[in-house]
């Protein structure tokens, strides 16, 4: 039940953006790391909370801290309060869906160089139709899926 409590308190923190949380009980996972054999994540941990610590983060750069605490160290795509994703799972959710999806580039357009060029440098005009497109309808989509007139 300790581990499922852990646990719970750690995707809390990150959803809400409890950065003191998020902190705290990353440092209790530390000795989970390390018992499971993740030595990869148990230096890693151990160097990122050494560079997190309250006090020295607060002494050495007191804006990033205020921000950190503030819950900027998650990204939000609503204004729910359970809603904070952490960086990597964005960019695996919205960057790399669209690389898997019908007209991604594993999708019948094969990963030659030239291809993935030409992907990357359409990606941003596409974005650019997209909102002046709903500019242009007066609706906006939501990262719920739904529209908004």
């Amino acid at each position: 039940m300790d581990m499922t409590d852990l646990l719970h308190r750690f995707l809390r923190a990150l959803r809400m953006g409890d950065f003191l949380l998020y902190v705290g009980t990353l440092q209790e996972m530390l000795p989970y790391f390390t018992a499971s054999g993740h030595n990869n994540y148990a230096k890693s941990a151990h160097v990122y909370i050494q560079d997190m610590m309250e006090v020295e983060l607060e002494q050495l750069n007191p804006d990033m801290f205020c921000q950190l605490n503030s819950g900027l160290f998650v990204i939000r795509r609503s204004d729910r309060l359970w809603a904070g994703l952490p960086s990597d799972l964005v960019i695996e959710q919205v960057l790399m869906r669209s690389l898997k999806t019908n007209g991604g580039l594993t999708r019948g357009w094969g990963m030659e160089e030239t291809r993935r060029l030409r992907w990357l440098l359409v990606m941003s005009a596409c974005a650019e139709m997209s909102e002046v497109m709903q500019e242009m309808t007066g609706k906006h989509f939501l990262t719920e899926g739904a529209w908004l007139e």
